[in-house]
């Protein structure tokens, strides 16, 4: 399964923790295992940089400033607007793959509603070689609050992603 996920940290996390749980859970129902490639970032780990609120990350011997600009050489100009990149993005990854599903995730975060759409949209058009469409996966407002729901009825309304921000756990 192919995973294409505009979060950087929680997200991933998430899919590597529930791809544990899948194959531990569905053993002789998948002998073979379930395996979920999460992309943009396969295995770099995240570097802080606190004076500047935004993430460096490692790619080979050079640092790229705007995790954004790794995806840039294979998305189109037409589809350089979020969500939408991420869809076509996926699209992209998906070419001549052979994966099973494809997956776009990424939070609402405000956005106008015709670049969702537009995002839904452009996940129903055909991926060369590949039998699948882009299947979507948003959260209204973070993917941190969805995660909250799976332990605790919440329901406070957030505005913004305020888990950023937080002191605390």
């Amino acid at each position: 399964m192919l995973i294409v996920s505009e979060g950087q940290n929680t997200e991933r996390n998430y899919f590597i923790e529930f791809e544990k749980y899948l194959n531990s859970k569905f053993k002789i129902e998948y002998p073979d295992g379930i395996k979920f490639t999460i992309l943009p970032f396969e295995e770099e780990q995240p570097i802080a940089d606190e004076e500047n609120q935004f993430l460096k990350r490692k790619v080979g011997k050079r640092k790229v400033l705007n995790f954004e600009s790794v995806i840039s050489e294979d998305v189109e100009t037409i589809y350089s607007a979020a969500p939408i990149r991420w869809v076509r993005y996926a699209q992209k990854k998906a070419e001549n793959s052979g994966f099973n599903e494809i997956w776009s995730v990424f939070d609402f975060d405000n956005r106008g509603t015709s670049f969702i759409k537009a995002a839904y949209e452009l996940a129903q058009l055909p991926i060369i070689d590949c039998d699948e469409k882009v299947k979507i996966a948003y959260s209204s407002y973070s993917f941190e609050f969805w995660l909250l729901l799976h332990y605790e009825l919440c329901l406070n309304y957030f505005g913004f992603s305020e888990c950023k921000n937080a002191k605390s756990e």
